[in-house]
């Protein structure tokens, strides 16, 4: 788009100050919200994620890497190392074909979608949780120390007195 083509982008700071209005599409772009959680940036909600895309398809698979996906339902390698728009150690072409592979994935996994009639579930439930989920991975959690405690107390005194009913 002619947005994205004239921000010049050398750092994460410079693709965060780009990136508040586009709608993402990528794979495992949680992590994207996340960093932008921690610089106090808001972007707004992805478009498409196909690591969500993909286990909402096959929850069984248990590797939803993007090489492994692309081998799976594309038959495509893309090697061990997988580029990321947020390291720049790797060449631009190899961030060209890993941003091809994503888009014919996202096509793919659109069309599994449909036909499985998740529409709903992935556009009104999954996708909107991306964002959420990387701003919870940013802010962390706060623990009631006391009421573990507690219930780790509970717990054991349960477990003791069934163990004591069963011998």
């Amino acid at each position: 788009s002619e947005r994205a083509k004239s921000c010049c982008i050398s750092s994460l700071d410079d693709f965060f100050k780009c990136a508040k209005n586009w709608s993402l599409r990528g794979h495992d772009v949680k992590q994207i919200y996340r960093l932008a959680e921690d610089r106090h940036v808001d972007i707004t909600a992805p478009l498409a994620d196909s690591a969500v895309m993909s286990y909402l398809v096959d929850s069984i698979a248990g590797d939803y890497s993007l090489a492994s996906v692309a081998q799976r339902l594309l038959g495509e390698s893309i090697g061990s190392k997988e580029p990321s728009l947020l390291s720049f150690e790797f060449e631009e072409k190899e961030m060209i074909t890993v941003t091809r592979v994503i888009g014919r994935l996202i096509e793919r996994l659109e069309l599994d979608i449909k036909e499985m009639g998740l529409e709903n579930l992935y556009r009104t439930i999954e996708l909107p949780l991306v964002r959420v989920l990387g701003r919870m991975e940013s802010r962390g959690i706060t623990v009631d120390v006391e009421l573990l405690r507690k219930i780790t107390s509970d717990f054991s005194s349960e477990s003791d007195a069934l163990d004591r009913e069963i011998q």
